[in-house]
């Protein structure tokens, strides 16, 4: 009887070896498992809850076959992780499991999308991972006290992970990745949002330290910025440059964009801009918050993108993708073609993938556009030390086409924000002589692509 134990015990390792090696590259099938070690269904079903640390069976909604893969651990976090979603009330709901597998992958369970497996990171997470200038002062600060690069160009999908499940409690979105960020998110909580009285020295205290710490430069094209959560208006993301300089005009410029957005009934993100010891300061409030601890679930394209086409073109082409496959509607499709014109019109020249996203209902399914931010007309932006010069815009059709309804929409926000930065005395003489040409360049640009509109009921002529 002891041989045969022995005997069956040796059968068993060499089995957990064989299947350690075959799913290492990646999770397979229990069917082409099963082939591949020439075992039984309930041979391999017994061996895998023998050895749960390490493997697991798992269904992918829509496959009749389970899959079984090879669980990835990483330093200081648990390979199988609870996911939270965090509601617009606040209250914290548990949403299904996330599982780190062999090879990079990861299976994730929810009990709106059901069983799903990533070749990477899903989405939400990607989204939610450090990036920019933030990123990378979060990237300086937790190398400190996890095993991840100081810098986060070196970091990996493995760095990102052990960032979300360990040290992420305010991430973007409203997932909560883990019990240990839960528990950093309740205790965050607890902090007192700065008041009105007293937020203008906060901010100056946090540029003041973004700069010592050698963060304060925006050579690399990421704007400095912070994130504060106020007493008056809650949440928001706050950007700065010494006051004068073209970056700091680029702020005011960014908050007139916004603005202007707004008063023509295309939603963007609130703003107000400030001065205070020689900074100027644009407050964005947060869309992706509601109220002290609601939140608002949102992707942006390049995840969104990077998961389901991997073309990362313009964004009216990904409106036209998202449109066929039926993700999004005919009016959200729109708001993106509007806005990708507007950009055109007051030269935003980087108007890449993480500039624009996309909310999400309870079902994580797109429901609108999200509010805009990131607008500026970017032409302008300082290149390191140096200052582009002031010449006029070149807008340009693109993917965007001849949509004439976009166009004159984007058309009527375009003049009115061109118009307002001509006449803002905070601005330098020659930035406004420049805004005067550029009225010129976009009513003569959009003519020809809106004359077909003009006398319509309910509209009106721009020109």
């Amino acid at each position: 009887m002891s041989q045969g134990l022995t005997g069956s015990t040796s059968a068993s390792i060499e089995r957990i070896a064989q299947i350690r090696k075959l799913l290492r590259a990646g999770p397979m099938s229990s069917e082409a498992l099963q082939k591949a070690l020439d075992i039984s269904q309930p041979t391999l079903s017994r061996t895998i809850q023998n050895n749960a640390q390490e493997v697991i069976a798992f269904r992918v909604s829509g496959v009749r076959t389970p899959q079984c893969g090879l669980l990835r651990h990483l330093p200081k976090v648990p390979s199988a992780q609870n996911l939270y979603r965090i509601t617009e009330l606040g209250d914290v709901e548990e949403s299904g499991t996330f599982m780190l597998l062999s090879g990079g992958g990861t299976y994730v369970n929810t009990k709106h999308g059901g069983g799903r497996l990533y070749v990477g990171l899903p989405p939400a997470m990607t989204f939610a991972a450090p990036a920019g200038f933030m990123g990378q002062a979060i990237a300086a600060e937790v190398s400190k006290r996890l095993d991840v690069p100081p810098s986060l160009g070196n970091w990996s999908d493995d760095h990102q992970v052990m960032y979300l499940a360990t040290s992420a409690p305010d991430a973007p979105g409203n997932y909560v990745f883990g019990n240990v960020s839960l528990a950093s998110m309740m205790e965050q909580r607890k902090l007192k949002p700065v008041s009105k009285m007293e937020k203008l020295a906060q901010y100056v205290k946090h540029a003041n330290s973004a700069t010592q710490l050698g963060f304060g430069s925006s050579a690399g094209g990421e704007q400095p910025k912070f994130t504060c959560e106020l007493d008056e208006i809650g949440h928001v993301i706050v950007k700065f440059a010494k006051t004068g300089s073209r970056t700091a005009e680029l702020l005011l410029m960014e908050h007139l964009a916004l603005s202007t957005l707004n008063d023509c009934a295309l939603s963007a993100a609130k703003s107000e801009c400030l001065e205070h010891g020689g900074i100027t300061f644009l407050e964005v409030q947060r869309f992706d918050r509601m109220g002290r601890f609601g939140r608002r679930g949102m992707i942006s394209a390049g995840s969104l993108d990077d998961e389901l086409f991997a073309c990362r073109d313009s964004w009216s082409e990904f409106a036209v993708r998202c449109l066929e496959a039926r993700m999004i509607t005919p009016a959200v499709a729109d708001q993106i073609h509007t806005m990708a014109a507007y950009g055109s019109l007051i030269g935003n020249t980087d108007m890449h993938f993480e500039n624009i996203a996309l909310m999400l209902d309870e079902a994580e399914s797109p429901v609108a556009m999200a509010p805009a931010y990131d607008m500026l007309p970017m032409q302008y932006a300082s290149v390191g030390t140096m200052d582009p010069p002031l010449v006029p815009i070149a807008p340009a059709l693109g993917s965007i086409g001849g949509r004439s309804v976009v166009w004159r929409h984007a058309f009527e926000a375009a003049s009115i924000f061109w118009g307002r930065v001509a006449k803002a005395p905070a601005l330098s003489e020659a930035m406004r002589a420049v805004a005067m040409e550029n009225m010129g360049v976009v009513r003569q640009f959009v003519a020809p692509l809106i004359a077909a509109t003009q006398g319509e009921k309910g509209t009106e002529p721009f020109i």
